[in-house]
């Protein structure tokens, strides 16, 4: 069950979490990141995948940060239409659903992704609205869910990352290390370089125990990732992670839709 907890404090930072599980959602398939084969994909038709989509009621600036981001996809991904629908479709119909669970504005922005098998809605949750204060972080957490949707990775968990970044477990709080194991499952493009400014790879304040930072530097003082390769994997992507996708990303996930 996921959780949240309202925070009425508003720190300097602000901190992005997603909580979608790799090792229990994607399993090798081919050399795709792939679902297991109980899992549906979009329709594609004449090489367009058509996602229908429907939005709870959220903030305007929820709404607003939601519609700049699938026009980023559609400029970006050659072959993916997102159609919204006026009423929730019935869940035989392929289509995703974006919820926004709370409607409160917190600092610390949620989300997540459920892949279900019994019936065809793909749901993408965000736990918070966006705000003034979040909407920077907000964006950069739904446009990383919405990688999930087409069953992108994150990227801390590939099996090679070892070579790139040390991973601490005691900085981590409990409960939340699953979410920095290797996927052993998961398949990923060899060609596609470990980047630690992913939209898919986790900052170092993600579920970490303490989240001071220096005041000189802002960098982590106790982090729950540290590079070994400064020049391929940067301290200070993996401090402030970037809020838009690499070239990389969008590499990924053409070759995800299958549109390259």
């Amino acid at each position: 069950m996921w959780k949240f907890s309202i925070i009425l404090s508003w720190p300097t930072v602000l901190n992005g979490q997603c909580l979608f599980d790799d090792n229990r959602e994607i399993t090798k398939i081919g050399e795709d990141y792939a679902l297991d084969k109980s899992f549906w994909e979009f329709e594609k038709k004449d090489g367009i995948v058509t996602v229908p989509f429907y939005m709870d009621d959220a903030s305007i600036i929820s709404g607003a940060i939601v519609h700049s981001v699938i026009r980023e996809i559609e400029k970006n991904v050659n072959c993916v239409k997102f159609v919204r629908q006026d009423e929730l479709p019935a869940k035989t119909t392929k289509h995703l659903h974006i919820k926004s669970m709370y409607p409160e504005c917190s600092h610390t922005v949620k989300g997540g992704v459920r892949l279900r098998t019994k019936n065809k809605r793909r749901e993408l949750h965000m736990f918070t609205y966006a705000c003034r204060v979040n909407r920077d972080i907000w964006k950069q957490v739904f446009f990383h869910e919405m990688f999930h949707v087409f069953n992108i990775m994150h990227t801390q968990k590939r099996k090679d990352r070892d070579r790139y970044i040390t991973i601490i477990e005691e900085n981590i709080y409990d409960g939340r290390v699953i979410q920095y194991e290797k996927c052993e499952k998961c398949k990923y493009w060899k060609f596609i370089p470990y980047e630690c400014q992913s939209i898919m790879h986790y900052a170092s304040s993600t579920f970490a125990k303490n989240q001071t930072r220096s005041s000189s530097t802002q960098e982590m003082l106790f982090p729950t990732m540290r590079t070994k390769n400064e020049v391929r994997c940067k301290q200070s992507d993996l401090d402030d992670t970037t809020s838009v996708p690499t070239m990389n990303d969008w590499r990924m996930l053409n070759l995800a839709l299958k549109c390259l």
